[in-house]
């Protein structure tokens, strides 16, 4: 109710707020002849050729008393499979769930594909894995891309949204460097003792500590010594930022991180032509609360400290100076770049690392037609939006899967004994564990994948449509018509959740991935393999899939086998708290 009021509030005039109050109450919307959409000045009718699907939306009543919206041009062949959910209703349901995978996931109740129309492009909400398994393998080649050029604002772009020649130019550069066994091998072995480290000092403290904050931390430095050869213990610069007990104090952080969210999603539903950014903007909803309430507790917190004051005055000031942008985009860490591109010219800087390989690269490019090929280099500017990208995918998903491995091994007896025992008979009487050990850390490797099944923390796999092309795998063998431009968006949390392709989906069980799930009277798992995507899947598989696994079970292993972490009574399961509060002895 809150946050339907907070949206209601926002809007510029009453007559608006009363129509996106009756819209979202009612079950089913019998016309949208126009949509409202927001402006400077305030709402304005819009054509709805412009943003609605259609003029007529037909409601049929089906099974268990559920509601199905059902649009005419969607055609007879395909209203069984298809579920055609009209702009503004779909643009209510997105704010109530608050982002695309909660949005898909109460969508799967109904059909395992659903079309709308948001951000002026046609989506398609797929639940089914083996329409997954067509869109990403085996029309890979027209699901290439995740933007289109012309919808991205700057000249150079990051490895998220590089399209076509350019991404395969950016992975040719940077697969050896997180795909080859002795590259990973080489990473591994900075992993443990920078986690051993990372344990003593969580001995160190005397009073509870928090797991995800640590473990993000880890996961950061240990990607800034993979990028750049940094060495930066970033647990050591961790402020104190566990939630109040008090409750006035949650209520005001809470509402500071809602409307900060609100105000970023109302703003891309209404202004936004870019994919890529209407997509960041509901994605993870739970992971952008939980980074807003922390700089919302942070600044009440600054607040009433006097001494905090000047440092906040000054952080505004800097947030408003110019600085080297390009068209309205900070470029991060040009200072590193262009300053190991000084050292490597004058010879002083001999490390093999990430930073290293992308400046020294020479990508083969077309001169002109007729002339052959020549050689260029990326440009600074491309160079700092690759690491941008590696930094904010790698760093807080890593992180947290290690805290919520060793959350929900701790937590289980019958588990913590299973992992006690492999790392017994794998390390013997050694505390550390090596790369070569992998192999036989088997339950400890199905625990991981467990804790990324079922809490799924890229929450997202979204592709574009480059041509006109035909789905034809879905469950009711009908072919599904899809348009050029056209979004696809699927959730490896709700395929994750799939009752059709798992056991008792919301039990924690490792044996699930073991080779000996199958048999008796649980059938083996998953169904299908495209139930189980935490990394994505075909040729825009997750660049660090392999050493971030790697990272995980060697990290949590160390950390099990040389720290006795209890568990804080009354905290509740993995991802459902800011916080994981332990103790460690």
């Amino acid at each position: 109710c809150l946050r339907g009021l907070s949206v209601l509030y926002r809007l510029p005039s009453m007559r608006a707020r009363i129509a996106l109050l009756l819209l979202g109450s009612l079950s089913c919307v019998c016309s949208t002849d126009c949509f409202l959409s927001a402006n400077l000045r305030g709402l304005r009718c819009r054509s709805s050729n412009n943003i609605c699907m259609t003029n007529t939306i037909e409601s049929t009543a089906v099974a268990e008393s559920k509601s199905i919206l059902r649009n005419p041009n969607c055609g007879a062949s395909n209203s069984q499979h298809v579920r055609c959910v009209p702009a503004a209703r779909s643009t209510i349901d997105l704010l109530v769930h608050g982002d695309l995978s909660n949005l898909l996931e109460h969508y799967a109740r109904n059909s395992d594909v659903h079309k709308t129309k948001l951000c002026g492009r046609e989506f398609y909400l797929i639940s089914d894995p083996r329409l997954v398994r067509e869109i990403c393998v085996e029309q890979a080649g027209t699901f290439r891309n995740r933007e289109e050029q012309q919808g991205c604002p700057m000249k150079a772009v990051g490895l998220t949204v590089a399209v076509d020649k350019v991404w395969e130019e950016y992975r040719a550069v940077l697969n050896p460097s997180f795909f080859k066994r002795d590259k990973i091998e080489e990473h591994s072995e900075m992993f443990v003792p920078m986690a051993m480290a990372m344990i003593e000092d969580m001995k160190k403290k005397d009073a509870s500590v928090d797991l995800i904050a640590f473990c993000v931390a880890l996961s950061q430095s240990i990607l800034l010594r993979v990028l750049f050869s940094e060495e930066i213990f970033s647990w050591r610069q961790l402020r104190d930022n566990i939630p109040p007990r008090n409750p006035i104090l949650k209520l005001a952080e809470h509402a500071m991180a809602w409307m900060e969210l609100l105000q970023k999603q109302l703003r891309m539903i209404f202004l936004t032509r870019g994919v890529f950014e209407f997509i960041k903007a509901f994605t993870n909803r739970k992971g952008q609360l939980k980074f807003l309430r922390s700089r919302s507790r942070q600044a009440i917190r600054d607040f009433r400290v006097v001494k905090h004051v000047s440092s906040l005055v000054l952080r505004l000031l800097k947030s408003l100076s110019p600085g080297k942008k390009q068209v309205g985009v900070e470029i991060p860490f040009l200072p590193i770049v262009e300053r190991r591109r000084s050292e490597m010219r004058e010879g002083k800087f001999g490390h093999d690392d990430v930073l290293t390989r992308l400046i020294a690269a020479e990508i083969p490019t077309r001169v002109e037609e007729g002339a052959g090929e020549g050689l260029r280099r990326l440009s600074d500017e491309e160079i700092c939006l690759i690491l941008r990208d590696i930094m904010t995918a790698g760093v807080g998903s890593t992180g947290e899967v290690i805290a919520s491995t060793v959350w929900e091994i701790i937590r289980s007896k019958e588990v913590r004994e299973k992992v006690d025992a492999e790392l017994e008979l794998a390390l013997g009487s050694r505390r550390t564990p090596r790369y070569q050990d992998l192999t036989q850390l088997t339950y400890l490797t199905s625990c991981v994948k467990e804790v990324l099944r079922k809490n799924a923390f890229a929450s997202l796999v979204f592709r574009l449509a480059s041509s006109d092309t035909t789905l034809t795998r879905s469950s009711s063998s009908r072919s599904i018509p899809v348009k050029k431009g056209s979004v696809m968006i699927m959730s490896p949390q709700v395929l994750g959740q799939d009752e059709d392709s798992w056991f008792n989906p919301s039990e924690f069980r490792p044996e699930r991935f073991s080779s000996a799930a199958g048999g008796g009277d649980r059938p083996e798992e998953p169904a299908d393999a495209f139930s189980f995507i935490p990394f994505g899947a075909g040729p825009r598989y997750c660049l660090g899939a392999q050493t971030a696994m790697a990272e995980v079970v060697l990290v949590t292993a160390a950390m099990l086998r040389n720290a006795k972490i209890r568990a804080e009574e009354g905290m509740q399961g993995a991802g459902e708290e800011d916080v994981l509060l332990v103790r460690v002895g």
